[in-house]
């Protein structure tokens, strides 16, 4: 567990993350889906540990299916197959968003 001193830390934002391409995420697909998840789980696992009050983690439009309408709407999530070429670091994004949502 980390812990921080009391009233330190009341908002984070979380903007970290492995990227590389189409060919890095072609080439090394886990490590795009296990270096991104841990991040994202170590920082909104610590900041509800030590009641962060705000947390402000980016999207990305990879998270949205191949062919979901244009313009994006919030609702078209989840709502068919990802981009091949973005997936991996596109699973580690929706596990981030659903960690949030938890």
């Amino acid at each position: 567990m980390i812990s921080l001193p009391a009233n330190v830390l009341t908002r984070s934002n979380l903007a970290a993350a492995k990227v590389g391409g189409i060919v890095a995420n072609n080439t090394y697909p886990a490590d795009f889906i296990y270096q991104n998840m841990m991040i994202e789980s170590n920082i909104i696992h610590a900041a509800h540990q030590n009641d962060v009050n705000k947390l402000l983690f980016l999207g990305s439009s990879c998270i949205y299916p191949k062919l979901a309408k244009q313009p994006m709407a919030e609702s078209e999530l989840l709502q068919g197959t990802l981009e091949p070429t973005n997936e991996p670091y596109a699973i580690a994004k929706i596990a981030g968003i659903k960690l949030c949502e938890s």
